[in-house]
């Protein structure tokens, strides 16, 4: 297949090159010539800039995937480290200088334990675009063109221009002058079509080539050597919550705790009554001991990158099982309604760092917390963030709200008197967790909230680009601002920008992490003298 594009490429660009010469062998005039040898000009630069470019970017890609498919045969448990250890991967100076690059932050992401880079944020189709001029590319064909149609112009002005009829010899020479200025037009127009439609068909068989072969590299890379992004995440998260069940049912308890009555199969764990009550007394003492701590979540301006908050996410600094993430212990508040305690407590936490930051003179990008179904229904909500604002003494502006978009739906009487009041307060309340449920959007019209949170990683698959665009639809009809969440990668982030998305957060940006890292990232250690 790739030899069989290789030769039709050569030959639609040999078919190009005979019909530039044939074209400037056939030129009636110096005006005709003049025209033709500027279009071959910008023929030549698209070549030098464009095509040129791209075949070698093509090439590339071959021989990368030859590389991984030999690695692969002949060291099949390390063939990711050979690959990682090779320099010229592609054989393609910006490719590989890219690619050292990658292996870089990937040396430090690994030494650090984080979710390793998706090779497809480095190597994107926006990455070929740039480097192949494909902007540049695209105009050419309509350049061509252009140029076409003003020869033809030029030649029947001219071609006007010298009619006469002040004698018949005079007539007669000017209309044999008119006769050449309509060939001349004739033939530049024709000169353009056929240049363009060569370098038309040219380009987007290469350029359609590149982006297969590009896809079948990072399928094979991500087959092969690092998965992708989000495969990480759920791998980290299935095996992080495999070994806390395991941890778990090695606890010197009476009761104790068994993986194998609480699996469900495919990923999904279900905490039995007996586990939960191994579990419960530890929550218990670990608030009691303020083992529960507040990580931050930073949310960006999409365009600039500008860091204009951060999202509270609780964390569990277990004695023995070190550091938990909310998976591995929320499923048990929330079953015996414990979730508010556990919210109230991290609200707390939270208020207090905003007061600390406060008194050391800093002014503090708002801090937004989570609000659950179980919140509402339980709790006077409005009563505590009063209580919070007047004893930590916090400007309402510090302070965001994300509430579950489920329970607005669920309990819509209640949550819209809830969100009302918060908003009377100066709060500004977010619709979390959406997940393009359209029904969803109908119901909660009537909910008045700021804005509404678009969960990507709730979106399925392969559809979810397309419920993605109705989402921004459905709310810029319904004047609803929407800020993205969970953003893993740079053509979700392109996909975004271009639906016209201003905000969000993700791992592509930045994953939870601790207050001092986030003081100094947000640059309140310098302001402060942290």
């Amino acid at each position: 297949m790739m030899k069989l594009m290789n030769y039709l490429i050569l030959v639609i660009g040999a078919g190009m090159a005979a019909a530039i010469l044939l074209l400037v062998r056939l030129a009636p005039d110096s005006l005709s010539l003049l025209i033709i040898g500027i279009m071959a000009s910008i023929l030549g630069l698209g070549f030098i800039l464009g095509i040129i470019p791209a075949i070698r970017f093509s090439a590339g890609f071959s021989r990368a995937v030859r590389t991984i498919g030999e690695a692969t045969r002949v060291q099949a448990s390390d063939a990711a480290l050979v690959i990682m250890r090779e320099n010229e991967l592609f054989r393609q100076r910006e490719l590989d200088r890219t690619f050292r690059e990658y292996k870089e932050i990937i040396q430090r992401q690994n030494q650090s334990g984080e979710v390793l880079r998706d090779i497809a944020e480095f190597i994107s189709e926006d990455y070929l675009s740039v480097h192949s001029w494909q902007g540049l590319m695209v105009q050419i064909p309509g350049i061509l063109t252009g140029l076409g149609i003003l020869g033809t112009f030029i030649g029947l002005l001219w071609g006007i221009g010298t009619l006469t009829f002040s004698s018949v010899d005079a007539a007669i020479d000017s209309i044999a002058e008119l006769i050449t200025g309509i060939e001349t037009a004739f033939y530049t127009s024709i000169s353009g079509v056929i240049l363009s439609i060569l370098f038309n068909i040219l380009y987007r068989i290469l350029w359609n080539n590149l982006i297969r072969l590009h896809s079948l590299f990072l399928d094979c890379y991500h087959k092969q050597v690092i998965p992708p992004t989000d495969v990480q995440t759920r791998h980290e998260l299935h095996t992080g919550l495999r070994d806390l069940l395991r941890r778990l049912d090695q606890l010197p308890q009476s009761i104790g705790y068994s993986p194998a009555r609480g699996g469900r199969g495919g990923g999904d764990y279900y905490i039995s009554e007996e586990s939960e009550k191994l579990l419960m007394p530890q929550v218990v003492q670990a608030m009691r001991e303020g083992q529960f701590i507040f990580y931050l979540q930073p949310i960006v301006t999409l365009k600039t990158r500008k860091i204009i908050g951060a999202e509270a996410v609780v964390r569990w600094k277990h004695d023995s099982l070190g550091l938990l993430t909310p998976g591995a212990f929320l499923p048990v508040l929330e079953r015996n309604a414990y979730i508010t305690k556990l919210d109230r407590y991290v609200w707390e936490l939270v208020c207090q760092t905003l007061r600390s930051w406060l008194d050391k003179g800093i002014r503090p990008l708002p801090v937004t917390l989570n609000i659950s179904k179980a919140d509402i229904l339980a709790l006077d909500v409005l009563d505590v963030f009063v209580e919070l604002l007047r004893r930590y003494k916090l400007p309402p502006r510090s302070l965001e709200l994300d509430i579950a978009a489920g329970a607005c739906i669920e309990e819509s009487d209640i949550a819209a008197e809830v969100l009302a009041s918060l908003r009377g307060m100066g709060l500004k309340v977010t619709l979390d967790n959406f997940s393009g449920d359209f029904l969803a959007f109908r119901d909660m019209r009537k909910i008045e909230a700021d804005s509404m949170k678009l969960d990507l990683r709730l979106l399925g698959k392969p559809e979810g680009e397309s419920v993605m665009e109705e989402c921004f639809a459905q709310a810029k009809a319904l004047g609803i601002e929407i800020t993205a969440c969970g953003i893993e990668s740079a053509a979700q982030l392109s996909k975004l920008e271009s639906l016209g998305c201003s905000t969000g957060q993700g791992f592509y940006f930045y994953h939870p992490m601790p207050v001092d890292e986030f003081e100094t990232l947000a640059g309140y250690r310098e302001h402060s003298g942290l």
